[in-house]
């Protein structure tokens, strides 16, 4: 539907006359220079007043410009549908299958890909948990840093200056008995775990940038790590432990990803099949056609 420029003033003017009402009966609105008229449609009229009065009566819908704007697009939408009906009660002129012609579309796709698409969704406890152990989270650890902060294009002499003093800090950490959260407190620069003495939450695989991924999940527990270089500095690496994560709470969820995965690919199966069945081929010069059309923005002639 092609919205009236003048109906984003008007919007705005209501707004105003709902934020400031003293404002607004002091100095006349846009909306109110022009009849306070939010939007026509079928020789009809909604009026800020009668918006204004729409709100009100429903508190829980809060006065802000994009709630107005929507509000005027539902008015617009339900004068036309009336004044249609006014004119032909069986609302014969109204283009229902137009209308309807996706909805019907996609549901003639839906009742093909359920007749055609036949798996089996069904998984023992036992299957879950070997799934689980296959493409769930898997292994996952839980270490204390401490980050020295160093800008890529910083130059050498600052660089070198850093890695020494991250140097001699490694190897307090790395010392029998050594205090590493104390050490961490005293020096880290990352103010996310630098109060916590560097303790960083459990994470797994694909979380962390990857050398500091590759290097934490490299280490035995207590173990303290070599000098890591990632994006964002200098990191000394302390392992305080490793688990796999238990499937516990997360089996239904799991299951019904495991599901979903399963139709996908029985419809994926079934559109090959189609495919093969009808012998379809692709012409060599088809895809630069259609990006050209693409494009051009338009379609074949």
């Amino acid at each position: 539907m092609k919205q009236n420029p003048m109906r984003a003033l008007n919007v705005l003017a209501l707004a105003l006359l709902l934020a400031a009402p003293a404002a607004a009966a002091a100095q006349q609105t846009p909306a109110a220079a022009q009849g306070g008229a939010l939007a026509t449609a079928a020789g009809k009229t909604l009026r800020v007043d009668d918006a204004a009065g729409l709100i009100a009566a429903n508190p829980q819908v809060p006065a802000e410009a994009n709630m107005v704007r929507e509000l005027a697009n539902r008015w617009i939408d339900y004068a036309l549908l009336a004044t249609a009906y006014a004119q032909d009660s069986t609302l014969a002129a109204i283009d229902v299958d137009r209308l309807t012609r996706d909805q019907r579309e996609e549901m003639a796709v839906s009742e093909v890909m359920r007749r055609g698409v036949r798996v089996d969704t069904a998984f023992t406890d036992a299957q879950l948990a070997q799934a689980w152990a296959e493409v769930g989270p898997g292994e996952e650890v839980h270490v204390r840093h401490i980050l020295f902060q160093v800008e890529a294009t910083a130059p050498q002499a600052r660089r070198d200056s850093v890695r020494r003093l991250a140097e001699s800090v490694r190897q307090q950490a790395a010392a029998p008995g050594a205090d590493f959260a104390a050490l961490a407190q005293r020096y880290s620069q990352d103010p996310g775990s630098k109060d916590r003495g560097g303790e960083l939450d459990w994470f797994g695989h694909g979380v962390m940038v990857q050398p500091f991924e590759t290097a934490a999940f490299a280490l035995q527990a207590g173990q303290v790590s070599g000098l890591v270089e990632t994006p964002f500095g200098l990191h000394v690496i302390k392992l305080e432990g490793r688990r796999r994560q238990e499937i516990g709470d997360q089996k239904e969820p799991f299951r019904q990803f495991l599901v979903q995965r399963r139709l996908q690919e029985g419809a994926r199966r079934f559109v090959d099949s189609l495919s093969t069945a009808a012998h379809l081929t692709v012409d060599a010069g088809a895809p630069a056609v259609m990006r050209e059309l693409a494009r051009a923005g338009g379609g074949p002639p």
